[in-house]
């Protein structure tokens, strides 16, 4: 999921209401002055779920003052089975008001159970206790409803398929960004989204000796420690010890790793509410409910496990229990994962707009009638017409791709028919260069390069695009004739279109990508994390350009190579065949850093590849920002030497053909001590130096009260990278709070560089 946003931000001109409560109170003044005295604009995000649904709660309690008289409440599921123990049953409960709006009230209302032995309830959430029947209460606003709860307790292992690898993936431990990663992460290696089960079961219960899972002594399992925090964890705390997530992975762990082979398989899912939903402010949250449906023909809730992700966290964001949470008018779509199987919810949050009224615009077309249909919706006024001299100026750039003349524009500023706008957009479709211009983008689109088809080709390829498009050829045909080509690419030029594409996965990728506007090479390897696309459906579709063949004629290409102007460059050749200036193999200026590469060209495949070469220097440019801290010097020293590794270089090569430049930035506690200790390390790694490291940059941090702070701040900076929980002490209590403005995102470094010169140069 992604996270929510805190952005942070302090300006002379501006004043933002912040309020840290951080464990050491004194520090608020400071930080406070800093802030104001600073000129520096400073935004920070970071994972502040709990925050911003906190704040949404206060959001939602003024709404349920002022909201219309609630009609009836509907809660869902009417009848709820808890089959196992380990079973759970997610509530929604939705409130249909006098005027016809629906609010979802599932964490407002009131429940309460007949027989609290069978089961128990919280959170909306019902947990089965002991077999029996009883029911469940629910109450707002004066209405009531009943849910019917049948419950076995039936006791049942964890299961490795359906709860663990869930859970992994939920934690965030098997995404792209950590073990999930091709090569894992710190010798930890995931499938990614949990999709190949039998890697995922060796490497938790083989590898590492035993380390990873210790079902003797569960607690001990690196599985259970690292996330928790018990172990240093570079991923931060994922859950703490004894919630859900702990004890589920600690079953697991406990019952001796146990791998399910008869378990029947998810075939799909489905999400309560549908999707569809309008919520109108200020009671933007709702509560999703989600079920897994098996081949067997039973279904289980899921919501605890089930991995949540917002289409635009601006317009509204969701926390890892299903509460989707509001911010500004607009829809988003949130995708909801559990294993390989994704639905997504599309809800729109509306408001009412003080003076807002529908302006009676005409509609041009039935695209206009869905768009105004959504824009009144969201009480969005639909933008005014541009002026003339505005409108020629962007029809031409959009239609023929140049400016209007002089002329051009006095023409129509002058006429005042009123259908002058509708004869322009004719005229500009039926001039040459709209079929030039477009043939252009099409171009980009189909991959037209010398590079990869030749000269002549190109010149044929592309003057048949042009000519498809000059003679308003439909885009189904135009389809058609690429993807059913066949013959000389230089006399039925659209057989270009499997001559760009070097493979048949290739060419399924670029076709998908092209005629069905979505990317679908994630599905060649595993099911789409985010998609629907399967590897089935990937091979499906591959098995149509199976058949393609690819065989060379007597035509010959050729490539002329000139002098170098420092870089590889390709350029357009006027003549038969193919010129490139193939770069110099040398860096010639400390600017050109990193390893150099030749142009490499295949006369059997006729194309051109670049080769890393090694030369007789190479330059590196580094520079680094300095934290004050106490073990700075260490820090300082761990980052030249991963730069050094970075390289790819042995030290040998390192001390032979390197050539470098150091710059040092920032705030030290002790200028001149790290000043000697970074010269001497240089010296004794025999680095040869282009001109002596820049200094100037780094100043001496010596106000203990400013260091005090800026420890504190880099720490928080720390804490929002690393996750949620990372902003909560043992108590549950956040360690500070704020209010969301909009900005762009910096990185980690950034921030910290842009925080500190805040700090250090107020006065």
């Amino acid at each position: 999921m992604k996270a929510s946003r805190l952005h942070w931000r302090c300006c002379r001109n501006e004043m933002l209401e912040i309020a840290f409560k951080l464990r050491t109170r004194r520090l608020v003044p400071p930080l406070r002055t800093a802030m104001k005295n600073g000129g520096t604009s400073l935004r920070v995000r970071g994972r502040l779920k709990h925050i911003t649904s906190f704040i949404a709660i206060i959001f939602t309690a003024f709404a349920l003052q002022a909201a219309p008289k609630v009609s009836r409440i509907v809660v869902q599921p009417a009848t709820v089975k808890l089959v196992h123990l380990r079973d759970s049953a997610q509530l929604t409960v939705t409130a249909h008001l006098a005027d016809g709006r629906v609010m979802d009230v599932t964490h407002a209302a009131k429940y309460s159970l007949a027989n609290p032995a069978v089961a128990g309830i919280e959170s909306a959430l019902l947990r089965p206790k002991a077999g029996g029947a009883t029911e469940a209460l629910v109450e707002y606003a004066g209405q009531r409803a009943k849910v019917s709860v049948l419950s076995e307790a039936k006791p049942r292992d964890v299961s490795f398929k359906h709860d663990t690898l869930p859970l992994l993936s939920k934690l965030g431990c098997s995404s792209g960004s950590c073990h999930g990663a091709p090569h894992g992460k710190g010798g930890f290696r995931l499938s990614l989204r949990a999709f190949d089960p039998t890697l995922d079961e060796y490497t938790l219960t083989r590898e590492e000796l035993g380390r990873r899972t210790n079902p003797l002594q569960p607690a001990a399992s690196l599985l259970l420690a690292k996330p928790a925090m018990a172990v240093a964890h570079e991923g931060g705390r994922r859950f703490r010890k004894g919630d859900e997530y702990y004890n589920l992975l600690r079953d697991w762990i406990a019952e001796g790793c146990k791998v399910q082979t008869d378990e029947p398989t998810c075939v799909k899912l489905t999400v309560t509410p549908a999707s569809g939903r309008v919520l109108k402010h200020p009671a933007w949250t709702q509560q999703l409910r989600v079920m897994a449906h098996f081949a067997d023909g039973t279904q289980r809730d899921v919501t605890r496990l089930a991995v949540f992700e917002s289409s635009d966290d601006k317009v509204a964001d969701i926390n890892r229990t299903g509460r989707v949470t509001g911010y500004r008018r607009g829809e988003a779509a949130v995708l909801v994962r559990y294993l390989e199987h994704i639905e997504s919810v599309l809800i729109t949050f509306v408001r009412d707009v003080e003076g807002f009224s529908w302006p009676n615009v005409p509609q041009k077309n039935y695209v206009d009638g869905h768009v105004d249909v959504k824009l009144r919706q969201l009480q969005f006024a639909p933008a005014g017409l541009c002026e003339d001299g505005t409108f020629v100026r962007r029809v031409h750039l959009d239609l023929i791709g140049t400016l209007p003349t002089i002329a051009e524009t006095e023409a129509f500023i002058a006429d005042k028919q009123p259908d002058k706008r509708v004869r322009l957009i004719d005229a500009l479709l039926n001039r040459p260069e709209h079929a030039k211009f477009w043939a252009l983008k099409w171009g980009d689109l189909l991959r037209l390069s010398v590079k990869q088809i030749g000269a002549p080709s190109v010149h044929k390829y592309h003057r048949w695009i042009e000519s498809a498009i000059a003679s308003n050829m439909p885009y189904d045909r135009f389809a058609t004739s690429l993807l059913t080509a066949r013959g000389s690419t230089l006399l039925n030029p659209p057989a270009n279109f499997f001559r760009t594409a070097a493979n048949r996965d290739d060419a399924v990728e670029t076709s998908a990508q092209i005629f069905l506007g979505t990317r679908i090479a994630c599905a060649k390897c595993h099911n789409h994390p985010f998609e629907r696309w399967t590897q089935d459906n990937y091979y499906g579709m591959a098995s149509f350009f199976n058949r393609i063949q690819r065989r060379r004629t007597s035509h010959i290409e050729s490539a002329t190579f000139l002098g170098h102007i420092h870089k590889p460059t390709p350029l357009d050749d006027p003549i038969d065949g193919k010129v490139f200036y193939p770069g110099s193999p040398q860096g010639l200026h400390i600017s050109e850093t990193g390893l150099r590469r030749f142009l490499v060209y295949d006369t059997e495949t006729d194309t051109v590849d670049f080769c890393p070469v090694g030369t007789a220097k190479v330059f590196f440019d580094e520079e680094c920002f300095i934290i004050p801290s106490e073990d700075e010097e260490s820090i300082l020293l761990q980052e030249l030497q991963a730069r050094l590794d970075a390289t790819g270089l042995s030290q040998g090569e390192l001390s032979e053909k390197g050539v470098f430049r150091f710059t040092l930035e920032g705030f030290t506690r002790d200028r001149d001590a790290l000043v000697e200790l970074f010269d001497q390390r240089v010296k004794e790694l025999q680095l040869p130096l282009h001109e002596d490291t820049e200094y100037d940059g780094l100043l001496t941090a010596d106000d203990p009260q400013k260091n005090l702070l800026a420890e504190d701040v880099v720490k928080i900076i720390d804490q929002l990278e690393k996750g949620t929980d990372a902003l909560f002490d043992d108590s549950g209590e956040a360690v500070f709070s704020c209010v969301s403005v909009g900005g762009n995102e910096p990185t980690i470094e950034e921030l910290k560089k842009a925080a500190l010169t805040v700090i250090y140069q107020a006065k």
